[in-house]
């Protein structure tokens, strides 16, 4: 991953993936094989929350967003 990102962990992360998923969770895990987002939500068709932590390998990954502050 880039430097810029493994100072980025604890904060909340858009991960766009290279089959057009979108995960909103908080990063949590920075490593060279990927990233770990929990309290993770899957914006698909409708939003399904997925409890416990998620991985999503280096390989998967098109972008990354470190949301700033989220908008009610």
């Amino acid at each position: 991953m880039r430097r810029w990102l493994k100072g980025k962990v604890r904060e909340h992360a858009v991960v766009y993936t290279t089959d057009d998923k979108v995960l909103e969770g908080v990063l949590t895990v920075v490593a060279d094989e990927g990233v770990v987002l929990n309290n993770t939500v899957v914006h698909d068709v409708k939003d399904v929350p997925v409890v416990g932590d998620v991985f999503v390998p280096r390989e998967r990954i098109r972008f990354v967003q470190i949301a700033r502050a989220r908008q009610a």
